[in-house]
């Protein structure tokens, strides 16, 4: 005969604390849920409710500019067509 699992209650703080781990760039929900080997609904249902999501962060906070480096391009000194069927 198999035992019944009883079902886990989390408190209020530990509820804040799994859903600031979402928060880094790089980590999934799914991680997180990993960690605590629970389900990921269940943390899309607390970060969706005020009382756990994480303070939320505005846009130009949120996205870095990426770093571009300049990069200087010479066209080869091949006629156009001949160089369109190497590129090819």
């Amino acid at each position: 005969m198999s035992q019944r699992r009883k079902r886990r209650s989390w408190s209020d703080d530990e509820k804040r604390e799994i859903c600031q781990q979402t928060v880094p760039r790089g980590v999934s929900v799914a991680q997180v849920a990993r960690r605590y080997a629970m389900n990921a609904n269940m943390i899309h249902n607390w970060l969706k409710d005020p009382r756990f999501a994480p303070p939320s962060v505005g846009p130009e906070a949120a996205v870095e500019d990426p770093p571009f480096i300049e990069v200087a391009m010479q066209s080869p000194d091949l006629p156009v067509a001949l160089w369109y069927d190497l590129c090819r």
